[in-house]
């Protein structure tokens, strides 16, 4: 019998030490990620690679695909952080001047993934995987974030409604699209 996916994904730990263990495996697992490829990655080489035993590398992650997921989700708090700081900086001139400062977006979140241990493998490893999907980026994922950057966030912006795809109100006992996916709203 196959183990619950929430078996697999468990919560970060709290205690320093622990942290920077799991922040190494991530790392680890991101390098190996580019060298070795989805297919070939496995919990007992990253495991290996950083110098702790499997038993270790399973009181973080349940399984390779929850080291991916955490991969995908760390990079992409980066990766968000860097959206918030630019909406805190650029959102009360308007889109106008968010407009004009699109490329500084651009620029930093690109030095955010580059400094990403594997980034690229990630991204692809995110799209490659379906167990990995709740990690994936979503246009819908990102109108939340966008609500609560800035202050007022970009739904107070004039001439802003939305990222394109994202949800915003879904008809009572309807269907809609969501990231590509059919669901039940």
């Amino acid at each position: 019998m196959a183990a619950s996916r929430a078996s697999l994904v468990k919560r970060p730990p709290q205690q320093g030490r622990a942290q920077l263990t799991r922040g190494r495996l991530l790392d680890v697992a991101g390098e190996l990620l580019a060298e070795v490829g989805i297919e070939r990655i496995s919990t007992n080489m990253i495991a290996a690679r950083a110098g702790l035993t499997p038993p270790a590398l399973y009181r973080y992650f349940g399984d390779k695909y929850a080291v991916l997921e955490a991969l995908g989700r760390r990079l992409m708090e980066r990766q968000n952080a860097v959206l918030e700081d630019w909406l805190a900086r650029h959102a009360r001139g308007g889109i106008a001047a968010m407009a004009d400062n699109i490329g500084d977006l651009l620029a930093e979140n690109a030095a955010v993934t580059r400094a990403e241990p594997g980034a690229v493998w990630i991204l692809r490893a995110l799209h490659a995987a379906p167990r990995v999907a709740a990690a994936r980026p979503c246009p819908a994922r990102i109108a939340p974030l966008c609500d609560r950057s800035a202050g007022r966030g970009l739904r107070g912006i004039s001439g802003w409604d939305g990222p394109r795809g994202a949800v915003v109100a879904a008809p009572a006992g309807g269907r809609t699209r969501l990231c590509g996916r059919r669901n039940a709203v």
